[in-house]
């Protein structure tokens, strides 16, 4: 699932820390939450994309945030709920509620690991 286009992608800021933020550090920065999750014996984890994206390096700016947020949707998986979604002409906020099912409980390696 992607998101549609948010009016135009903003343009490069040539930041070249912005740059080096990938999906996959913010795949890990959620799997490490997951990780927390199954710690603390929660059966659901409820994630903001913008909290999510704020340690990283030009995690504020819209277009990381907005591969914050596709990542976000790809990880979904049947039972999870997308929460909230606010879009502007500039940016998109998600916030989703991803669940352990009772399978996951038993050792599917859904949570820690969801690849």
């Amino acid at each position: 699932m992607r998101i549609a286009a948010v009016a135009q992608s903003p343009a490069p800021s040539g930041n070249k820390e912005e740059a080096l933020v990938s999906l996959d550090q913010f795949r890990q920065k959620l799997h490490a939450q997951f990780e927390l999750a199954v710690a603390r014996g929660a059966t659901h984890l409820r994630i903001k994309s913008e909290e999510l994206a704020a340690p990283f390096p030009g995690g504020g700016s819209a277009s990381q945030h907005l591969s914050c947020c596709e990542m976000m949707l790809e990880e979904m998986r049947v039972g999870d709920v997308l929460v909230e979604t606010l879009a502007s002409d500039q940016e998109v906020h998600l916030t989703v509620r991803y669940v352990r099912t009772r399978r996951d409980c038993s050792g599917s390696r859904r949570w820690p690991r969801r690849l």
